[in-house]
């Protein structure tokens, strides 16, 4: 039974400028811990193959940033919550399996909660679907929370 379903759909153009303006601040307020520490495999990687736009600008880091707040918009939608507790920044991970399937990851808290609704509608627990694509500039994120 679907929980619920969110999409958000972002400016990779606006991540980057972030990203040259706050740097690592961004990341600290915006990504994980897990997520900063991919982060910093990316942008160790991404130095040697970049990705130019129209105008020359390297938008790999704005497309890193743009995909996980996308996804972290996105579970707030879904949760019905919106980014704020107990789905904030820090609550949620993107990753990828080994496929390259995206992934998102709970933090212990926003598993707890997770848990409790499913609980409550005679579940075990709740698991996130979600689903990215990137093209034109843009970032969409969909997430489907699923009762199991």
């Amino acid at each position: 039974m679907i929980l619920g379903t969110g999409v958000d759909l972002v400016d990779i153009e606006r991540f980057t400028t972030m990203w040259q303006r706050h740097g690592k601040a961004m990341a600290r307020r915006i990504l994980s811990v897990e997520e900063q520490s991919l982060l910093e495999i990316y942008s160790s990687n991404i130095a040697t193959r970049p990705v130019l736009d129209k105008n020359g600008q390297n938008t790999c880091m704005g497309t890193f940033f743009a995909k996980h707040f996308a996804t972290k918009e996105a579970l707030g939608k879904a949760l019905g919550t919106g980014v704020t507790a107990p789905a904030g920044f820090q609550a949620s991970s993107l990753c990828h399996a080994d496929s390259g399937q995206p992934l998102v990851h709970f933090s212990p808290q926003l598993e707890k909660y997770l848990h409790k609704l499913a609980l409550e509608v005679g579940f075990r627990k709740v698991v996130g679907h979600v689903s990215l694509s990137d093209e034109a500039g843009l970032v969409v994120a969909q997430v489907i929370l699923e009762y199991v």
